[in-house]
């Protein structure tokens, strides 16, 4: 991860419990967003619903394609 990334956006995308959990190597600075904040925040700056889908489907594609090798070497 790095300075602006965000995680847990599965989490505010889908309604349930988190799925992600992180460790940091140095010191670290992170902000922690209820669902009801990160909506206001998003109806307040636009951008940042733009982020987050950008992280899904970013990291979607990168499932899709470990996936597709990790099924590669299973035939």
């Amino acid at each position: 991860m790095y300075p602006g990334s965000i995680f847990g956006e599965v989490a505010f995308a889908s309604g349930k419990h988190r799925t992600a959990s992180i460790r940091t190597r140095a010191e670290t600075t992170v902000r922690k967003y209820e669902c009801s904040d990160i909506a206001e925040l998003i109806s307040e700056h636009p951008d940042i619903a733009i982020k987050i889908i950008e992280t899904l489907a970013s990291r979607l594609t990168r499932t899709t394609e470990k996936l597709s090798e990790l099924a590669k070497h299973l035939k």
